[in-house]
């Protein structure tokens, strides 16, 4: 009986310092957990807000280098224009002359 008894007082202090063993392991893994939660939450704030910012500039930067693209176009436009009506002047002279001989 003697055996018995302390075998059954031996597994409850090895259950007890189990129990102890898990609610540690637990407790530090929910800190660590946690921890980590928070820093992934912080890290994806953190790219979020560069992503952010970084297609702004971008778009930023597109909207000035079409607005050049179409300043350099309507300069070249208007100069093609100019030209075309320049020359096309003295061909309007000329046939008006050959027209009125």
């Amino acid at each position: 009986m003697e055996i018995a008894k302390s075998l059954a007082e031996g597994g409850k202090e090895v259950v007890g310092a189990l129990e102890k063993r898990i609610d540690y392991a637990s407790t530090t893994i929910d800190t660590r957990g946690t921890k980590l939660a928070e820093t992934l939450g912080s890290k994806a704030d953190e790219i979020d807000k560069a992503l952010g910012t970084r297609s702004l500039e971008i778009a930023n930067t597109l909207d000035v280098r079409i607005n050049r693209f179409q300043e350099l176009l309507v300069g070249r436009v208007e100069t093609v224009a100019s030209q075309i009506e320049v020359r096309g002047h003295p061909s309007a002279t000329l046939s008006s002359r050959a027209w009125s001989n």
